[in-house]
């Protein structure tokens, strides 16, 4: 599976510094404590096996899919990030104006490459808007 850990704040938001602040901790009493004061997730965007099967060279609509199913059966402190088809302009204009760092745009053909950024799979941040209407992806 492919993911990132995610602190939130109070109103759902991914918080990076409150994150930050629970990285690191070793003391298995703080670590219990963290818990309530900065529960995290692990927030799940592909998945490259499955049932011993390797999935990195199929599309990723196929790849979200069967993780999809999965996340159905995982514990509650999983979490599938769902993505958006067809409305990645309006998507990236309203995670910027929740004070998001921006959205990943994916092409939903995209094989997985790991380390490897490509021209399926684009970052884009605010000031670089122009580069999310033209790459055709979808966010995800």
């Amino acid at each position: 599976m492919d993911g990132e850990l995610v602190a939130f704040d109070t109103d759902g938001r991914p918080d990076l510094p409150r994150l930050l602040r629970r990285h690191g901790l070793t003391d298995p009493w703080r670590i219990r404590q963290a818990r309530h004061w900065c529960p995290v997730r692990y927030v799940l965007f592909d998945l490259l096996y499955h049932a011993g099967r390797c999935l990195v060279r199929e599309p990723l609509a196929r790849r979200r899919e069967v993780l999809a199913e999965v996340c159905q059966r995982l514990d509650a402190a999983v979490r599938f990030s769902a993505g958006v088809i067809d409305v990645g302009t309006a998507f990236y204009q309203a995670a910027v104006a929740c004070g998001h760092e921006g959205v990943m745009a994916k092409h939903l053909t995209s094989a997985y490459r790991p380390g490897k950024r490509s021209a399926a799979w684009k970052k884009i941040k605010p000031g670089l808007r122009k580069g999310l209407a033209s790459t055709g992806a979808n966010c995800g």
